[in-house]
């Protein structure tokens, strides 16, 4: 799952910036992690600013992106924060994304705790 989240109130800034565990595992489900990015938005290409609906490709305006949560427009240098979940024991962390999305983002990718993996072993399996 991933989002891009406007500076509104409820939206991007419920989160903060980093690598974390979000949910722990139980018995029934695997525990689920979050990566959150915060930076200004780049102005968005005409590729990113499509959707599909029923097998068709409608495109959007591209003077914009919009938030996930609220819709509200994010325009090009507006704060912005996009989120990425997965759970790991049935995906790989999902690859960098949001630099096509974000300039200057807080952290870097690079400044992440690239070791989580031995956290991960602790965890108990499902």
């Amino acid at each position: 799952m991933r989002h891009l989240l406007c500076a509104r109130p409820g939206c991007g800034d419920r989160h903060q910036p980093g690598r974390r565990q979000a949910y722990a595992a139980t018995p029934c489900e695997p525990a689920e992690w979050i990566r959150v990015l915060r930076g200004r938005a780049k102005a968005p290409t005409p590729a990113q600013r499509v959707a599909t609906v029923n097998g068709t490709t409608v495109p959007l305006p591209v003077g914009h992106f919009d938030c996930d949560v609220c819709g509200q427009p994010i325009r090009p240098g507006d704060v912005a924060t996009a989120v990425t979940a997965w759970q790991p024991y049935r995906h790989t962390e999902p690859p960098i994304w949001e630099l096509a999305y974000l300039d200057d983002p807080t952290p870097t990718p690079q400044d992440l705790d690239a070791d989580y993996t031995r956290i991960l072993e602790q965890e108990p399996r499902p």
